[in-house]
């Protein structure tokens, strides 16, 4: 039988890209002001961005939908090695920062879905980062993790990966 439920792992998580983080550095003169939320393509590509430094600022803060991005700022995305390899392109560059271990009020919890309000409703919907200003970068369903997509609905037992200050 463990066997039997190790093989179904495996075939459940064929094809799925696993999730990686990528600290990019904002040089694209064309974002500077713009939304994250309004960042050309990111829907698309299929990546979260969860922090970000300001030039010159000593911590780290979350980055939402509405964080206005400028030139020299440091985001931390979440996507696969793929995705956020297309995200760079046309944010900037890769940085050798690490924003999820940079000093901050910035915290990270897993939350599972278990409220009726809650269930077969979008990321969106939830307008978590609007009532909150908190992000939810990943959900994992049946051990399978997800990069948080506004269309993504959620179901009963889905772990969500929420970013915030405490």
């Amino acid at each position: 039988p463990e066997q039997e439920a190790d093989a179904y792992r495996k075939e459940q998580r064929k094809g799925v890209d696993p999730l990686e983080r990528m600290n990019i550095l904002v040089k694209n003169s064309n974002l500077e002001g713009l939304a994250i939320g309004d960042i050309p393509g990111r829907k698309e590509i299929s990546v979260v961005v969860s922090r970000v430094k300001r030039l010159g600022a000593p911590e780290v803060q979350t980055a939402t939908d509405q964080t206005v991005l400028h030139q020299g700022d440091i985001i931390l995305a979440v996507g696969s090695k793929k995705n956020l390899d297309k995200f760079r392109v046309i944010v900037g560059v890769e940085c050798d920062a690490n924003l999820h271990k940079a000093p901050g009020r910035v915290v990270t919890r897993k939350v599972v879905v278990t409220h009726k309000a809650v269930l077969g409703k979008t990321i969106d919907q939830l307008e978590l980062d609007e009532r909150y200003s908190v992000t939810v970068t990943r959900v994992s369903r049946t051990e399978i993790e997800m990069t948080a997509l506004p269309e993504l609905a959620l179901q009963f037992g889905d772990t969500v990966q929420l970013v915030g200050e405490e």
